[in-house]
């Protein structure tokens, strides 16, 4: 099984992200974060999930 990533928000303004790993026990556990920048937060997943195709791409199209 591949691991499992999600980004959750704190629910408070400002917000903060918060990238989670699901655990084989189903429960999901913080990995990076808290973070005030959503793009952060996905690049960090397209890292962790092990596609630095995809990390690469997103920083080239999100680049000022």
């Amino acid at each position: 099984m591949a691991d499992s990533y999600i980004i959750a928000e704190n629910g408070e303004f400002p917000p903060q992200y918060f990238v989670m790993k699901k655990g084989d026990d189903g429960i999901y556990q913080i990995v990076f974060g808290p973070d005030p920048d959503i793009e952060d937060a996905e690049r960090k997943v397209a890292e962790l999930s092990g596609s630095t195709k995809r990390a690469a791409f997103f920083l080239a199209v999100n680049e000022p």
